[in-house]
Protein backbone atom coordinates (compact mmCIF):
# COMPACT_ATOMS: atom_id res chain seq x y z
CA UNK A 1 0.00 0.00 0.00
CA UNK A 2 0.83 3.59 0.04
CA UNK A 3 -0.14 7.03 0.49
CA UNK A 4 -2.07 7.97 -2.40
CA UNK A 5 -1.07 11.31 -2.76
CA UNK A 6 1.72 13.82 -1.45
CA UNK A 7 -0.30 16.25 0.08
CA UNK A 8 1.57 19.19 -2.43
CA UNK A 9 -2.31 19.46 -4.50
CA UNK A 10 -0.82 17.95 -7.63
CA UNK A 11 -4.21 16.73 -9.66
CA UNK A 12 -4.60 12.85 -10.41
CA UNK A 13 -4.07 13.71 -14.19
CA UNK A 14 -1.15 15.71 -13.64
CA UNK A 15 0.65 13.57 -10.66
CA UNK A 16 4.16 11.23 -11.73
CA UNK A 17 4.87 7.90 -10.55
CA UNK A 18 6.73 8.25 -7.23
CA UNK A 19 4.80 10.96 -5.73
CA UNK A 20 3.63 9.98 -2.45
CA UNK A 21 4.59 6.33 -2.92
CA UNK A 22 1.82 5.87 -5.26
CA UNK A 23 0.36 2.21 -5.57
CA UNK A 24 -1.33 1.04 -9.11
CA UNK A 25 -5.18 1.03 -7.74
CA UNK A 26 -6.17 2.04 -4.57
CA UNK A 27 -9.35 1.24 -2.37
CA UNK A 28 -12.33 2.36 0.00
CA UNK A 29 -13.43 0.64 3.10
CA UNK A 30 -16.13 -1.25 0.70
CA UNK A 31 -13.59 -2.38 -1.65
CA UNK A 32 -13.98 -0.09 -4.46
CA UNK A 33 -11.54 1.39 -6.83
CA UNK A 34 -11.01 5.26 -6.08
CA UNK A 35 -7.85 5.52 -7.89
CA UNK A 36 -6.30 3.81 -10.56
CA UNK A 37 -2.55 4.53 -12.12
CA UNK A 38 -2.19 4.21 -16.06
CA UNK A 39 0.99 4.67 -17.74
CA UNK A 40 2.65 6.89 -15.00
CA UNK A 41 -0.77 9.35 -14.88
CA UNK A 42 -3.29 8.85 -11.81
CA UNK A 43 -6.47 9.19 -12.03
CA UNK A 44 -8.69 9.58 -8.78
CA UNK A 45 -12.50 9.83 -8.59
CA UNK A 46 -12.92 13.28 -8.26
CA UNK A 47 -10.78 14.37 -10.33
CA UNK A 48 -11.45 17.03 -13.07
CA UNK A 49 -10.26 16.98 -16.80
CA UNK A 50 -10.57 17.74 -20.41
CA UNK A 51 -11.77 15.57 -22.41
CA UNK A 52 -12.29 15.26 -26.06
CA UNK A 53 -16.56 14.23 -26.42
CA UNK A 54 -17.16 12.34 -29.45
CA UNK A 55 -21.12 12.71 -30.35
CA UNK A 56 -23.31 12.69 -33.51
CA UNK A 57 -23.99 16.22 -35.27
CA UNK A 58 -27.74 16.38 -34.30
CA UNK A 59 -28.51 17.72 -37.78
CA UNK A 60 -25.89 15.80 -40.29
CA UNK A 61 -25.26 12.89 -37.75
CA UNK A 62 -21.47 13.85 -38.63
CA UNK A 63 -19.51 12.51 -35.93
CA UNK A 64 -18.32 15.13 -33.68
CA UNK A 65 -15.22 16.57 -31.69
CA UNK A 66 -14.74 18.89 -28.87
CA UNK A 67 -13.08 18.90 -25.35
CA UNK A 68 -15.45 19.73 -22.53
CA UNK A 69 -14.52 19.76 -19.12
CA UNK A 70 -15.20 16.42 -17.28
CA UNK A 71 -14.92 14.54 -13.72
CA UNK A 72 -13.73 11.16 -12.53
CA UNK A 73 -16.88 9.08 -11.16
CA UNK A 74 -15.47 5.71 -11.12
CA UNK A 75 -12.33 3.62 -12.08
CA UNK A 76 -12.09 0.32 -12.54
CA UNK A 77 -8.82 -1.83 -14.24
CA UNK A 78 -7.00 -2.84 -15.61
CA UNK A 79 -6.99 0.77 -17.23
CA UNK A 80 -11.00 2.26 -17.42
CA UNK A 81 -12.25 5.57 -16.19
CA UNK A 82 -15.78 6.72 -16.09
CA UNK A 83 -15.75 10.55 -16.87
CA UNK A 84 -19.41 12.91 -16.26
CA UNK A 85 -19.40 15.59 -18.02
CA UNK A 86 -20.02 18.74 -16.36
CA UNK A 87 -23.36 20.41 -16.92
CA UNK A 88 -24.81 17.62 -18.97
CA UNK A 89 -26.85 14.81 -17.59
CA UNK A 90 -25.58 11.96 -16.04
CA UNK A 91 -26.77 9.94 -19.01
CA UNK A 92 -23.82 11.31 -21.31
CA UNK A 93 -21.71 9.53 -18.51
CA UNK A 94 -19.48 7.19 -20.59
CA UNK A 95 -16.25 4.88 -20.10
CA UNK A 96 -12.78 6.05 -21.22
CA UNK A 97 -9.91 3.42 -22.03
CA UNK A 98 -7.39 5.26 -20.25
CA UNK A 99 -4.56 3.72 -22.11
CA UNK A 100 -6.06 3.15 -25.29
CA UNK A 101 -7.76 6.70 -25.46
CA UNK A 102 -5.05 8.71 -24.04
CA UNK A 103 -5.62 11.35 -26.47
CA UNK A 104 -8.76 12.04 -25.84
CA UNK A 105 -7.61 12.62 -22.04
CA UNK A 106 -5.72 16.16 -20.76
CA UNK A 107 -5.35 18.39 -17.39
CA UNK A 108 -8.46 20.34 -16.61
CA UNK A 109 -8.93 23.35 -18.47
CA UNK A 110 -5.65 22.96 -21.46
CA UNK A 111 -8.64 22.76 -23.49
CA UNK A 112 -11.88 23.41 -21.54
CA UNK A 113 -11.36 27.57 -21.43
CA UNK A 114 -10.91 29.22 -17.70
CA UNK A 115 -14.24 29.80 -16.69
CA UNK A 116 -13.26 27.16 -13.70
CA UNK A 117 -16.24 28.96 -11.82
CA UNK A 118 -18.69 27.44 -13.63
CA UNK A 119 -17.43 24.11 -13.35
CA UNK A 120 -18.34 24.12 -9.78
CA UNK A 121 -21.66 23.24 -9.13
CA UNK A 122 -22.53 20.01 -8.14
CA UNK A 123 -20.70 19.40 -4.66
CA UNK A 124 -18.76 20.73 -1.89
CA UNK A 125 -15.71 19.10 -3.84
CA UNK A 126 -16.24 21.41 -6.98
CA UNK A 127 -17.23 24.41 -4.41
CA UNK A 128 -13.59 24.08 -2.77
CA UNK A 129 -11.69 24.18 -5.69
CA UNK A 130 -8.74 22.61 -7.21
CA UNK A 131 -6.61 22.55 -3.85
CA UNK A 132 -9.59 21.69 -1.68
CA UNK A 133 -10.45 18.66 -4.01
CA UNK A 134 -6.79 17.58 -3.59
CA UNK A 135 -6.49 17.80 0.03
CA UNK A 136 -9.99 15.43 0.34
CA UNK A 137 -8.50 12.94 -2.38
CA UNK A 138 -5.07 13.09 -0.72
CA UNK A 139 -6.95 12.13 2.56
CA UNK A 140 -9.58 10.37 1.43
CA UNK A 141 -6.92 7.89 -0.44
CA UNK A 142 -4.36 7.50 2.68
CA UNK A 143 -7.23 6.66 4.89
CA UNK A 144 -8.28 3.57 2.20
CA UNK A 145 -5.01 2.94 1.83
CA UNK A 146 -4.23 2.69 5.75
CA UNK A 147 -1.66 5.29 6.03
CA UNK A 148 -2.06 7.69 8.97
CA UNK A 149 -2.70 11.11 8.34
CA UNK A 150 -4.77 13.76 8.52
CA UNK A 151 -8.24 13.48 8.71
CA UNK A 152 -10.42 14.86 5.96
CA UNK A 153 -10.90 18.42 6.11
CA UNK A 154 -14.17 19.89 6.13
CA UNK A 155 -15.35 22.62 3.15
CA UNK A 156 -15.14 25.25 6.00
CA UNK A 157 -11.34 24.04 7.03
CA UNK A 158 -10.41 23.42 3.32
CA UNK A 159 -11.76 26.33 2.50
CA UNK A 160 -9.40 28.30 5.08
CA UNK A 161 -6.30 26.73 4.31
CA UNK A 162 -6.69 28.51 0.79
CA UNK A 163 -7.53 31.77 2.25
CA UNK A 164 -3.72 32.99 1.50
CA UNK A 165 -2.62 34.84 -1.66
CA UNK A 166 -0.85 31.47 -2.59
CA UNK A 167 -1.36 27.87 -1.46
CA UNK A 168 -0.06 24.58 -2.63
CA UNK A 169 -2.71 23.38 -5.37
CA UNK A 170 -3.75 26.96 -6.76
CA UNK A 171 -3.06 27.53 -10.38
CA UNK A 172 -1.39 30.74 -11.48
CA UNK A 173 -0.30 32.06 -14.97
CA UNK A 174 3.45 32.21 -15.49
CA UNK A 175 5.96 34.53 -17.83
CA UNK A 176 8.37 32.08 -19.82
CA UNK A 177 9.95 34.37 -22.35
CA UNK A 178 7.82 36.32 -24.58
CA UNK A 179 4.50 33.95 -23.30
CA UNK A 180 2.66 32.67 -20.24
CA UNK A 181 1.52 29.56 -19.50
CA UNK A 182 -1.00 27.55 -17.15
CA UNK A 183 0.88 26.63 -14.06
CA UNK A 184 0.00 24.66 -10.44
CA UNK A 185 1.79 25.52 -7.56
CA UNK A 186 3.11 22.72 -5.81
CA UNK A 187 5.05 24.63 -2.58
CA UNK A 188 5.42 27.82 -1.19
CA UNK A 189 8.22 29.04 0.38
CA UNK A 190 8.19 31.76 3.56
CA UNK A 191 10.17 34.51 5.04
CA UNK A 192 10.86 34.40 9.02
CA UNK A 193 7.84 36.43 9.23
CA UNK A 194 5.82 34.22 6.87
CA UNK A 195 5.37 36.07 3.68
CA UNK A 196 5.47 34.43 0.61
CA UNK A 197 9.06 34.85 -1.14
CA UNK A 198 9.40 32.07 -4.21
CA UNK A 199 6.58 29.29 -5.51
CA UNK A 200 7.34 26.15 -6.93
CA UNK A 201 5.21 25.74 -9.90
CA UNK A 202 4.69 22.92 -12.48
CA UNK A 203 3.75 23.47 -15.91
CA UNK A 204 0.45 21.83 -17.31
CA UNK A 205 1.99 21.26 -20.35
CA UNK A 206 5.40 19.98 -19.73
CA UNK A 207 5.30 18.70 -16.52
CA UNK A 208 8.56 20.79 -15.90
CA UNK A 209 9.02 22.37 -12.55
CA UNK A 210 10.54 25.70 -11.72
CA UNK A 211 11.05 27.78 -8.37
CA UNK A 212 10.39 31.34 -9.23
CA UNK A 213 10.52 34.24 -7.16
CA UNK A 214 6.89 35.88 -6.72
CA UNK A 215 8.63 39.56 -7.02
CA UNK A 216 9.60 38.50 -10.39
CA UNK A 217 7.34 40.18 -12.90
CA UNK A 218 6.28 36.32 -13.96
CA UNK A 219 3.47 35.41 -11.45
CA UNK A 220 -0.03 37.06 -12.77
CA UNK A 221 -3.50 35.46 -11.47
CA UNK A 222 -4.81 32.44 -12.91
CA UNK A 223 -6.52 33.21 -16.50
CA UNK A 224 -5.77 36.53 -16.50
CA UNK A 225 -2.67 36.16 -19.04
CA UNK A 226 -3.05 32.75 -20.73
CA UNK A 227 -6.68 33.69 -21.70
CA UNK A 228 -6.31 37.30 -22.40
CA UNK A 229 -6.87 37.97 -26.42
CA UNK A 230 -3.46 37.89 -28.50
CA UNK A 231 -4.96 38.59 -31.62
CA UNK A 232 -7.85 39.83 -33.99
CA UNK A 233 -9.29 36.65 -34.99
CA UNK A 234 -13.05 35.96 -35.17
CA UNK A 235 -15.57 33.37 -34.92
CA UNK A 236 -16.77 32.66 -38.57
CA UNK A 237 -13.56 34.42 -40.41
CA UNK A 238 -11.78 32.40 -43.07
CA UNK A 239 -7.63 31.91 -42.69
CA UNK A 240 -4.97 29.70 -44.47
CA UNK A 241 -4.02 26.88 -41.65
CA UNK A 242 -0.45 25.15 -41.70
CA UNK A 243 -1.98 21.73 -41.66
CA UNK A 244 1.01 18.94 -40.18
CA UNK A 245 -0.15 15.11 -40.97
CA UNK A 246 1.40 12.09 -41.31
CA UNK A 247 2.16 10.90 -45.45
CA UNK A 248 -0.51 8.24 -45.76
CA UNK A 249 2.14 6.09 -48.23
CA UNK A 250 5.07 6.90 -46.69
CA UNK A 251 4.45 7.67 -42.94
CA UNK A 252 6.30 11.25 -43.44
CA UNK A 253 5.34 14.45 -41.43
CA UNK A 254 4.20 16.42 -44.05
CA UNK A 255 2.82 20.38 -44.00
CA UNK A 256 0.38 21.75 -46.42
CA UNK A 257 -1.66 24.57 -46.28
CA UNK A 258 -5.37 24.81 -46.22
CA UNK A 259 -8.18 27.40 -45.75
CA UNK A 260 -10.17 26.97 -42.54
CA UNK A 261 -12.92 28.37 -40.94
CA UNK A 262 -12.51 29.74 -37.27
CA UNK A 263 -15.42 28.04 -35.12
CA UNK A 264 -14.25 28.95 -31.83
CA UNK A 265 -12.24 31.60 -30.20
CA UNK A 266 -10.51 31.38 -26.38
CA UNK A 267 -7.84 33.33 -25.35
CA UNK A 268 -5.05 33.03 -27.05
CA UNK A 269 -6.10 30.05 -29.17
CA UNK A 270 -8.41 29.42 -32.46
CA UNK A 271 -10.73 26.36 -33.38
CA UNK A 272 -10.28 25.93 -36.66
CA UNK A 273 -12.52 23.49 -39.23
CA UNK A 274 -10.22 22.36 -42.41
CA UNK A 275 -12.72 23.51 -45.17
CA UNK A 276 -13.78 20.18 -47.03
CA UNK A 277 -12.28 17.70 -44.70
CA UNK A 278 -14.13 15.72 -41.98
CA UNK A 279 -14.93 17.50 -38.59
CA UNK A 280 -12.84 15.15 -36.78
CA UNK A 281 -9.70 16.83 -38.42
CA UNK A 282 -10.80 20.18 -36.36
CA UNK A 283 -8.38 21.23 -33.90
CA UNK A 284 -7.01 24.17 -31.28
CA UNK A 285 -4.37 26.11 -32.72
CA UNK A 286 -2.25 28.79 -30.18
CA UNK A 287 -1.57 31.18 -32.40
CA UNK A 288 1.07 32.91 -29.58
CA UNK A 289 2.99 29.60 -29.17
CA UNK A 290 2.61 29.19 -33.49
CA UNK A 291 1.92 32.12 -34.58
CA UNK A 292 3.62 31.25 -38.32
CA UNK A 293 0.94 28.37 -38.83
CA UNK A 294 -1.75 31.03 -39.53
CA UNK A 295 -1.93 33.27 -42.62
CA UNK A 296 -4.58 35.95 -43.99
CA UNK A 297 -7.11 33.68 -46.47
CA UNK A 298 -5.73 33.29 -49.54
CA UNK A 299 -2.29 34.27 -48.69
CA UNK A 300 -0.63 30.94 -48.79
CA UNK A 301 -3.39 28.60 -50.63
CA UNK A 302 -3.51 30.64 -53.91
CA UNK A 303 -1.32 30.53 -56.58
CA UNK A 304 0.77 26.98 -57.74
CA UNK A 305 3.69 26.34 -55.81
CA UNK A 306 6.54 24.42 -57.50
CA UNK A 307 5.93 21.28 -55.70
CA UNK A 308 2.32 21.53 -56.71
CA UNK A 309 3.54 21.88 -60.22
CA UNK A 310 5.39 18.76 -60.22
CA UNK A 311 2.67 17.10 -58.23
CA UNK A 312 0.44 18.05 -61.29
CA UNK A 313 2.85 16.89 -64.04
CA UNK A 314 3.25 13.55 -62.27
CA UNK A 315 -0.47 12.95 -61.84
CA UNK A 316 -1.02 13.74 -65.70
CA UNK A 317 2.22 11.18 -66.91
CA UNK A 318 0.41 8.80 -63.94
CA UNK A 319 -2.53 8.73 -66.15
CA UNK A 320 -1.17 8.86 -69.69
CA UNK A 321 1.03 5.23 -68.40
CA UNK A 322 -2.52 3.34 -66.79
CA UNK A 323 -4.90 4.64 -70.00
CA UNK A 324 -1.69 2.99 -72.25
CA UNK A 325 -1.59 -0.21 -70.68
CA UNK A 326 -5.52 -0.33 -71.01
CA UNK A 327 -5.90 0.48 -67.29
CA UNK A 328 -7.86 3.83 -67.84
CA UNK A 329 -9.04 5.82 -64.66
CA UNK A 330 -12.20 7.42 -63.83
CA UNK A 331 -12.45 10.25 -61.31
CA UNK A 332 -14.19 10.07 -58.54
CA UNK A 333 -15.44 12.91 -56.15
CA UNK A 334 -12.87 14.16 -53.79
CA UNK A 335 -15.31 13.96 -50.66
CA UNK A 336 -14.30 11.40 -48.08
CA UNK A 337 -16.29 9.25 -49.24
CA UNK A 338 -14.03 8.19 -52.44
CA UNK A 339 -13.18 4.05 -51.84
CA UNK A 340 -16.89 3.68 -51.54
CA UNK A 341 -17.80 5.84 -54.63
CA UNK A 342 -14.71 3.77 -56.45
CA UNK A 343 -16.13 0.64 -55.04
CA UNK A 344 -19.69 1.29 -56.00
CA UNK A 345 -19.08 2.34 -59.67
CA UNK A 346 -16.63 -1.07 -59.73
CA UNK A 347 -19.60 -3.37 -58.64
CA UNK A 348 -22.94 -1.07 -59.71
CA UNK A 349 -21.73 1.43 -62.64
CA UNK A 350 -23.24 4.00 -60.25
CA UNK A 351 -20.62 6.04 -57.76
CA UNK A 352 -23.79 7.96 -56.26
CA UNK A 353 -24.55 4.43 -54.70
CA UNK A 354 -21.52 5.07 -52.06
CA UNK A 355 -23.39 5.32 -49.09
CA UNK A 356 -24.68 2.11 -49.55
CA UNK A 357 -21.77 0.20 -50.20
CA UNK A 358 -20.15 2.05 -46.76
CA UNK A 359 -22.69 0.63 -44.54
CA UNK A 360 -23.02 -2.35 -45.87
CA UNK A 361 -19.09 -2.48 -45.15
CA UNK A 362 -20.17 -1.50 -41.90
CA UNK A 363 -22.25 -3.95 -41.01
CA UNK A 364 -20.80 -6.54 -42.61
CA UNK A 365 -17.46 -5.50 -39.92
CA UNK A 366 -20.11 -5.38 -36.76
CA UNK A 367 -21.17 -8.91 -37.81
CA UNK A 368 -17.49 -10.42 -37.95
CA UNK A 369 -16.23 -8.56 -35.19
CA UNK A 370 -13.91 -11.42 -33.83
CA UNK A 371 -12.32 -11.16 -37.52
CA UNK A 372 -12.20 -7.10 -37.73
CA UNK A 373 -12.21 -5.66 -34.28
CA UNK A 374 -7.99 -6.38 -33.88
CA UNK A 375 -7.26 -4.71 -37.05
CA UNK A 376 -8.44 -1.13 -35.63
CA UNK A 377 -6.59 1.23 -33.71
CA UNK A 378 -9.48 2.06 -30.43
CA UNK A 379 -12.80 1.56 -28.75
CA UNK A 380 -14.12 -1.17 -32.26
CA UNK A 381 -17.90 0.28 -31.29
CA UNK A 382 -16.73 3.68 -31.96
CA UNK A 383 -14.81 3.45 -34.73
CA UNK A 384 -17.91 1.62 -36.17
CA UNK A 385 -19.52 4.73 -35.13
CA UNK A 386 -17.36 7.15 -37.15
CA UNK A 387 -16.91 4.86 -40.31
CA UNK A 388 -20.85 4.98 -40.72
CA UNK A 389 -20.93 8.91 -41.20
CA UNK A 390 -20.43 10.68 -44.63
CA UNK A 391 -17.45 12.07 -45.48
CA UNK A 392 -15.48 9.22 -42.96
CA UNK A 393 -12.55 8.13 -44.95
CA UNK A 394 -12.27 4.34 -45.44
CA UNK A 395 -8.57 2.83 -45.13
CA UNK A 396 -7.19 -0.89 -44.84
CA UNK A 397 -9.96 -2.36 -42.71
CA UNK A 398 -12.69 -1.50 -44.96
CA UNK A 399 -11.02 -2.72 -47.87
CA UNK A 400 -10.91 -6.22 -46.76
CA UNK A 401 -13.93 -5.99 -46.15
CA UNK A 402 -14.81 -5.02 -49.70
CA UNK A 403 -12.71 -7.87 -50.97
CA UNK A 404 -14.98 -11.00 -48.67
CA UNK A 405 -18.31 -8.90 -49.57
CA UNK A 406 -17.68 -8.91 -53.09
CA UNK A 407 -15.22 -11.99 -53.04
CA UNK A 408 -12.61 -10.21 -55.42
CA UNK A 409 -9.26 -9.60 -54.99
CA UNK A 410 -8.29 -5.58 -54.75
CA UNK A 411 -5.74 -3.86 -56.97
CA UNK A 412 -4.69 -0.74 -56.01
CA UNK A 413 -2.64 1.64 -58.15
CA UNK A 414 -0.17 4.26 -56.78
CA UNK A 415 1.03 7.58 -58.08
CA UNK A 416 3.18 7.74 -55.61
CA UNK A 417 4.74 4.36 -56.01
CA UNK A 418 4.34 4.33 -60.02
CA UNK A 419 6.93 7.80 -60.09
CA UNK A 420 9.45 5.95 -58.19
CA UNK A 421 9.36 2.92 -59.59
CA UNK A 422 8.46 3.67 -62.96
CA UNK A 423 6.07 0.19 -62.84
CA UNK A 424 1.96 -0.10 -62.72
CA UNK A 425 2.64 -2.94 -60.70
CA UNK A 426 -0.07 -2.87 -57.40
CA UNK A 427 0.41 -1.69 -54.03
CA UNK A 428 1.16 -5.19 -51.71
CA UNK A 429 -2.10 -5.34 -49.72
CA UNK A 430 -1.27 -9.06 -48.94
CA UNK A 431 0.58 -11.27 -47.43
CA UNK A 432 2.02 -13.92 -49.62
CA UNK A 433 -0.40 -17.06 -49.93
CA UNK A 434 -3.53 -15.15 -47.93
CA UNK A 435 -5.59 -15.47 -50.66
CA UNK A 436 -5.97 -18.72 -52.95
CA UNK A 437 -5.41 -17.15 -56.16
CA UNK A 438 -5.60 -19.99 -58.40
CA UNK A 439 -9.11 -20.07 -57.05
CA UNK A 440 -9.17 -16.83 -58.18
CA UNK A 441 -7.69 -16.71 -61.59
CA UNK A 442 -10.92 -15.94 -63.61
CA UNK A 443 -12.27 -13.42 -60.83
CA UNK A 444 -12.47 -10.12 -62.44
CA UNK A 445 -10.74 -7.68 -59.47
CA UNK A 446 -11.87 -4.46 -57.36
CA UNK A 447 -9.28 -1.88 -59.56
CA UNK A 448 -8.48 1.52 -57.83
CA UNK A 449 -5.75 4.29 -58.21
CA UNK A 450 -4.65 6.00 -55.38
CA UNK A 451 -3.28 9.73 -55.83
CA UNK A 452 -1.80 11.91 -53.09
CA UNK A 453 -2.01 9.55 -49.77
CA UNK A 454 -5.48 10.69 -49.94
CA UNK A 455 -7.69 9.96 -52.48
CA UNK A 456 -9.04 6.69 -54.94
CA UNK A 457 -10.19 6.49 -57.76
CA UNK A 458 -11.63 3.61 -60.45
CA UNK A 459 -10.23 2.12 -62.61
CA UNK A 460 -11.17 -0.25 -65.05
CA UNK A 461 -9.42 -2.92 -66.64
CA UNK A 462 -8.78 -4.51 -70.06
CA UNK A 463 -11.86 -5.33 -71.52
CA UNK A 464 -13.83 -5.41 -68.87
CA UNK A 465 -16.32 -2.80 -67.80
CA UNK A 466 -18.57 -1.98 -64.96
CA UNK A 467 -20.98 -3.08 -63.22
CA UNK A 468 -18.94 -6.10 -62.30
CA UNK A 469 -21.74 -7.31 -60.01
CA UNK A 470 -21.44 -9.33 -57.05
CA UNK A 471 -20.44 -12.45 -56.28
CA UNK A 472 -22.52 -15.37 -54.28
CA UNK A 473 -19.12 -16.90 -53.23
CA UNK A 474 -17.11 -16.96 -50.51
CA UNK A 475 -13.62 -18.13 -51.28
CA UNK A 476 -11.49 -14.90 -49.90
CA UNK A 477 -13.06 -15.16 -46.68
CA UNK A 478 -12.81 -18.75 -46.23
CA UNK A 479 -9.19 -19.10 -46.99
CA UNK A 480 -8.33 -16.04 -44.50
CA UNK A 481 -10.81 -17.93 -42.12
CA UNK A 482 -8.43 -20.91 -42.82
CA UNK A 483 -5.36 -19.36 -42.36
CA UNK A 484 -6.55 -18.11 -38.75
CA UNK A 485 -7.56 -20.94 -37.14
CA UNK A 486 -4.11 -22.82 -38.72
CA UNK A 487 -1.89 -20.10 -37.02
CA UNK A 488 -3.66 -19.78 -33.90
CA UNK A 489 -4.51 -15.81 -34.49
CA UNK A 490 -7.46 -13.69 -33.79
CA UNK A 491 -8.22 -11.23 -36.28
CA UNK A 492 -7.01 -9.76 -39.40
Amino acid sequence: GGSAGSGRGIPGSMRRPGDGGVAPTTYDSRGKAVSIFVDGRLFTVGDLLDVKDIFPHKETRELMYHWRAASVVAVKEPAHIKIHFEKWPDRYDTWIDARGEATRLAPFQTHSGPDAKSYRLASDRRQLGHAGASLLRSAAAAASAGVAGSPIPSPVSATRQLEGKFAAGDFVDVNVGEHWFPAQILNVARSPSGGVTDLEVQFQETLETEWINVRSGRIAPFGSETTRKHHNYTVGMYVDVLDSFRHQTTGQLTYKWRGCEILEVSGRSIYVHYEGWSHRFDEWIDVVADPDRVRALGEMTIGETEEERKTKEQEEAFRVAMASAGLPITDMEADGNCLFRAVAHQVYADPSRYDAVRQAVCEYMEANRSMFEQAVAGDFDVYLSRMRLDKEWGGHPEQLALEEMYDRPMEIYSRESWGKTNSLEPLKLHFDGELPMGELADVTPLRLSYHGGSHFNSVTGPGEAPPLGTRATCVIRDARERTMKESGLRGL
